[in-house]
Parts: structure tokens; sequence; C-alpha cells
């Protein structure tokens, strides 16, 4: 396999593991101490936890392509929705 290949894995299971764990810390903030809905507190970590892993992928990850930011999150969040089943 491409070494440029295999330090993409790896930089993107890095960032998935950071994303998870601040949308964990995030859902105990909202819930516990805030006091938010459960729901509303895993629905605000979720999102919140999507723009981090789009932004980290983004800058350091993802191929320079001459795309739209805003189509690539687009697709980003529509595949990390699909995720959800």
């Amino acid at each position: 396999m491409n070494r440029i290949i295999v330090n993409q894995i790896i930089e993107f299971l890095m960032f998935s593991g950071f994303t998870a764990l601040a949308n964990i810390f995030l859902r105990i903030v909202l819930s516990d101490f805030a006091h938010l809905n459960f729901y509303i507190a895993i629905s605000v970590s979720y999102f919140i936890g999507m723009i981090v892993n789009f932004s980290l992928n983004k800058k350091f990850n993802f191929q320079k392509v001459p795309r739209k930011y805003v189509q690539e999150m687009r697709t980003f969040f529509i595949v990390a929705l699909f995720g959800l089943f």
C-alpha cells in the first residue's frame, strides 16, 4: 500500500478518535452540567463533532481539489449522517 495512503488512514483514524472523545465530552457537559435535555445534548454534540471532524480532515487530510468548501462539507455531512443508521 502506498505510504501516503497509509498516512492518510492513520490521520483519519486519529481525527475520528479525537472527534469521538470531543463528542462524548461535550455530551456530558451539555446534559450533566448545563442540564440540557439528553437527546438534544446528543444531537448538538454529534453535529459539533461532525464540524470538528470535517475541519480537521479538511485542513490536514483531504486532498486539495478545486471544490467549493460548501460542496465538500455537504458531501461529508451526508456520509456522516448515513453513519447514524
